[in-house]
């Protein structure tokens, strides 16, 4: 069996294409934070806006700190 060579020709709009689709998938935790914030700041109790706030901070800490112990564990599964 005959294995396919991977030239820069193939090679580089693949990792484009997956650069493209990763940053914009990090984008997003952060930008639903963001459009959440902005539709409740015109409501008239502030309290609203703070907890929507605080609960998009732990949100994003928590997404970011699972994403980083499933990368870990994906790492030590190579090993």
């Amino acid at each position: 069996m005959k294995l396919a060579r991977l030239n820069s020709d193939s090679l580089l709009p693949r990792f484009y294409r997956l650069a493209v689709i990763n940053t914009l998938s990090n984008i997003m935790i952060p930008l639903s934070g963001l459009v959440s914030v902005a539709f409740l700041g015109h409501l008239t109790e502030i309290r609203h806006l703070a907890g929507v706030a605080v609960a998009t901070v732990l949100f994003t800490y928590l997404y970011r700190l699972l994403h980083f112990l499933r990368m870990e564990r994906e790492r030590r599964l190579k090993l």
